[in-house]
């Protein structure tokens, strides 16, 4: 809707066109926008509509589940208990994630915090210590992945902290559970060359506590969702704030990259490339 954010919506819904999967397709959209705005939600419900029939839906990071449609006027019951259910919900219940500091998605200026707990990364770097009780405010959404399903990336900036010569970030992606964890991948590529990976200092992993298993259990078994359900687990990653690609300013600061790409000794007459060539 014009002059909404997609991000304060709580429940997505599509009029039905008489075609179901058109339907359920087009559904998947508002979710992907209201679920991609900031990426933080964990989960959110939505509904299809076909006059006086409605149907609810649920997706979230691993799975999706559509009910069995319900006759409004038949059922007057299941459909006021959803509409109290959807109107009295806190925030969290409806899928906003809590540990990404719980922001009121309708007034995008209220302050941010992590209310997560990260454990320091010892040998992570040497600009920036994490130490316990660091208060860490998340800024800027600095970039969030459009997907329905999957990672869901995003990376907020963080305001520097006490004690920090440089600026921060903090990266939250949904990754499977089996997957190797990237801060540590990250210390095996520090402990071989440190000077040319990034620094880290905290890490967290949440665990998947959205209602996704139970409502797949839930599910007749000759009608359950045929895509899940990878286990995934919310990390969290504190770490150095790097200037992108998009972002370098001249071709001094190109040809430097270039160098430290290729591992190569800087030598001075790159410098002047630009007038070479």
């Amino acid at each position: 809707t014009r002059g909404i954010q997609s991000s304060t919506i709580s429940l997505p819904s599509e009029v039905a066109t008489n075609r179901a999967d058109r339907d359920e397709v087009q559904l998947a959209n508002y979710m992907a926008e209201v679920m991609s705005t900031f990426s933080d939600r964990n989960y959110a419900f939505g509904a299809i509509v076909d006059g006086t029939k409605m149907r609810v839906a649920y997706y979230s990071r691993t799975t999706y589940v559509i009910s069995n449609a319900f006759d409004i006027l038949n059922d007057p019951v299941t459909f006021s208990i959803l509409l109290i259910l959807f109107s009295k919900q806190s925030l969290e219940k409806l899928g906003f994630n809590k540990d990404m500091g719980y922001c009121n998605p309708f007034n995008t200026r209220a302050e941010r915090k992590l209310s997560l707990t990260l454990k320091p990364i010892p040998n992570g770097g040497d600009s920036f210590e994490l130490k316990p009780n660091t208060e860490l405010k998340l800024g800027e959404c600095i970039h969030s992945e459009y997907c329905l399903m999957g990672r869901a990336t995003s990376v907020y900036d963080v305001e520097r902290p006490e004690g920090s010569n440089v600026d921060l970030v903090v990266k939250f992606s949904w990754q499977v559970t089996k997957r190797r964890r990237e801060d540590i991948a990250i210390q095996i590529a520090r402990s071989v060359d440190p000077d040319h990976s990034p620094e880290i200092y905290g890490q967290a992993i949440v665990a998947d506590r959205t209602p996704s298993r139970k409502l797949i259990d839930a599910c007749p078994t000759d009608n359950r969702p045929s895509r899940l359900v990878e286990d995934r687990e919310l990390r969290v990653l504190l770490m150095r704030k790097y200037k992108s690609v998009e972002e370098l300013e001249d071709d001094y600061e190109y040809v430097n990259l270039v160098v430290q790409f290729t591992d190569c000794e800087f030598i001075e007459f790159v410098i002047n490339i630009n007038e070479q060539y």
